[in-house]
């Protein structure tokens, strides 16, 4: 059960922003005119970021199984992810804090930022959790 959950992380950690932004993150900044701000940036960030540091661990986690020099690529993109996850949270977050600071308080889409940043953070520290400690 381990081993599925090991190779099921990256790849919730690549499919969630991407699902949540084709299905409510931006029909919801196009509703609030956020189209081109820092908040979708943020989102873009989040989508293409999580791409970038867990598409490695995801391809090669099945041939891991099969070959011990693809297991050392395995355990070397795990290392990558910890180590690139972080570098995307701190450039969300450094979206979404700019362009709320812009928004200020009486902008349409300063609530849906600070949800946005809250959700983000905590759903990373969570999954962050899970990640394989090599």
């Amino acid at each position: 059960m381990s081993t599925i959950l090991v190779g099921i992380v990256p790849l919730i950690q690549i499919v969630v922003p991407i699902v949540l932004w084709y299905t409510w993150g931006k029909a919801k900044l196009a509703s609030q005119s956020a189209l081109g701000t820092n908040y979708e940036r943020a989102w873009q960030a989040m989508q293409w970021g999580h791409v970038a540091a867990f598409a490695p661990s995801l391809i090669m986690w099945i041939p891991a199984y099969f070959s011990d020099k693809a297991l050392e690529w395995y355990q070397w993109t795990g290392k990558y992810a910890k180590k690139a996850a972080p570098i995307v949270l701190v450039v969300v977050v450094t979206f979404l804090l700019v362009d709320a600071i812009l928004a200020g308080t009486t902008s349409a889409r300063s609530g849906g930022i600070w949800i946005t940043l809250i959700l983000y953070v905590e759903l990373e520290i969570l999954m962050g959790w899970f990640i394989p400690h090599f």
